[in-house]
């Protein structure tokens, strides 16, 4: 009976894991971001360019902030992101990524709870972020 019980939540476990799996080309495309906890603006680009996953991040603000990067999806439902911020080309933060310069700042966007439908329209997530100490705030994206 435990045995039963043990393979039973295991499967369950499974089943939600590949209901909210995401790869890197399923979440390509812009998103507006509106923080939820906290005023909050950006636009976030996530593309390909030559195989390799890139975003562009744009703060919106008394000045823009802007960061390029690379992002990735790991357990189906994290996307991390790495970026190096200023005027900065592609390029340069490959560059530096492969030089293993530390990124100006890192974000993970936990997509646990996010259908795919959700993540190709509307969605609120949790994002923890380097610039704020890796404490969840809850940001609502929109995709353009």
């Amino acid at each position: 009976m435990k045995s039963l019980l043990l393979s039973l939540a295991l499967l369950t476990s499974i089943s939600t894991l590949a209901k909210n799996s995401f790869k890197v080309d399923d979440l390509v495309g812009s998103y507006s971001v509106s923080g939820v906890d906290v005023p909050y603006s950006a636009t976030v680009t996530l593309s390909k360019m030559m195989g390799l996953p890139v975003v562009e991040f744009v703060e919106e603000g008394e000045t823009d902030f802007s960061c390029k990067g690379v992002y990735s999806v790991s357990y189906g439902n994290q996307v991390d992101l790495s970026m190096y911020c200023g005027d900065i080309t592609f390029a340069q933060a490959y560059e530096k990524l492969m030089n293993d310069v530390k990124p100006d700042f890192t974000q993970n966007i936990n997509l646990e709870n996010v259908t795919a439908a959700q993540a190709n329209s509307s969605f609120v997530a949790p994002v923890k972020s380097s610039l704020f100490d890796n404490i969840p705030f809850k940001f609502k994206f929109t995709k353009n």
